[in-house]
């Protein structure tokens, strides 16, 4: 077998196709397949001596390992929360703190703070605060692989992994997604500084690297529904740092945030199931064909689910402030309309083309 074949066997076996073959079947190589009658345990390969009986080629494919399943939620809580304490936002007070776009200028207070992480930017601060996470759950739960199957953390020939196998320009802020129960389920992760047209929001996942798994995009609330007074009204907003800065600005109120307008819809009207709901969508739904027609499905879905639309309106605000937090920063009023009013607010093409929606639903 040429040199340079056979130098290739070694990576090719990880992609999981192993073809097996004689000499007389022809020899070449295609992405994820190996050639050769046996394969050695260093992977290399085994020829059949001539005279031997031919064997037709045939085809094995070699089983993936299969992403651990999700960590339970106790597990996820005490890994973030731990994260976050070992590597708080002010590590990095002037980019993420105090600047011109850290969190106290988006309305939170100093005892908000030490919610929120920073994921530094260089590959051995990853790796460095794997190795402490592994120490401080590990004495926590005394189990073997305790951050198996926690988003965001994988394992590379033994070694407990954070984020990617490289680091990033910057440090990032990490901010915490809590479920219904109150635990950190998932982390978002937030750019520090404007980088041109590059996404400014990542969730903390290692999704298709070895032993890790992805975060999904879950909902976040900021309090325990169990403990939620009878009667309360729950805002619906974008994002959970939008929910965070929402709520440092309005003391008690109860914010449940979404990823994104499209995302998560049963799980909005499952949690919000019985409850008085305000839909505060940033303002762009205005003019955004795409936000106004996914708003307008949500408010289609909870009339369906509840049998009235009578528990679900929608925030609005002046058009200087595109997100309820920023809004609530500006000191703006909010006004809530009911579904039939909101449609009357809308331009003419938008409200024609919501009202053919809700028919079409």
């Amino acid at each position: 077998m040429p040199r340079q074949q056979t130098q290739a066997l070694p990576h090719l076996r990880q992609a999981g196709l192993v073809l097996l073959h004689t000499r007389r079947a022809h020899l070449s190589l295609h992405a994820g397949e190996r050639w050769g009658a046996k394969i050695n345990h260093q992977g290399g390969a085994i020829h059949v001596h001539a005279g031997a009986e031919r064997i037709e080629p045939r085809l094995l494919r070699l089983r993936p390992r299969s992403p651990p399943d999700p960590a339970p939620g106790e597990t996820r809580d005490r890994a973030y929360g731990e994260l976050t304490r070992l590597s708080p936002s002010a590590r990095y007070d002037s980019l993420l703190v105090t600047g011109e776009n850290g969190l106290l200028a988006r309305g939170f207070k100093k005892e908000h703070i030490s919610n929120y992480g920073a994921l530094p930017a260089s590959q051995e601060e990853h790796d460095r605060l794997a190795r402490q996470l592994l120490v401080e759950i590990c004495e926590r739960f005394q189990t073997r692989h305790p951050l198996r199957g926690v988003p965001g953390y994988w394992e590379d020939g033994g070694r407990a992994r954070l984020w990617k196998s490289a680091g990033q320009a910057s440090p990032m802020l990490i901010i915490p997604v809590c479920d219904p129960d109150g635990r950190i389920q998932a982390c978002q992760m937030r750019r520090a500084g404007g980088e041109g047209d590059r996404p400014r929001y990542f969730w903390l996942s290692s999704a298709g690297l070895p032993r890790g798994t992805g975060s999904g995009s879950p909902i976040h609330l900021n309090f325990r529904l169990d403990d939620l007074p009878t009667g309360a009204t729950v805002f619906i907003v974008e994002g959970a740092l939008k929910a965070g800065a929402f709520a440092a600005l309005r003391p008690g109120v109860h914010v449940v945030a979404t990823a994104g307008v499209a995302a998560n819809h049963d799980a909005l009207i499952g949690v919000t199931r019985g409850l008085r709901v305000l839909i505060a969508f940033d303002q762009d739904h205005r003019w955004n064909r795409h936000v106004c027609r996914q708003l307008a499905t949500l408010i289609a879905r909870r009339r369906r689910s509840e049998g009235t639309l009578e528990t679900t309106r929608v925030v609005t605000w002046d058009g200087r402030a595109k997100g309820v937090d920023d809004a609530a920063l500006r000191q703006l009023p909010l006004r809530s309309l009911g579904a039939e009013r909101w449609l009357g607010s809308l331009s003419a093409d938008l409200r024609q083309e919501v009202m053919s929606l809700w028919q079409e639903i």
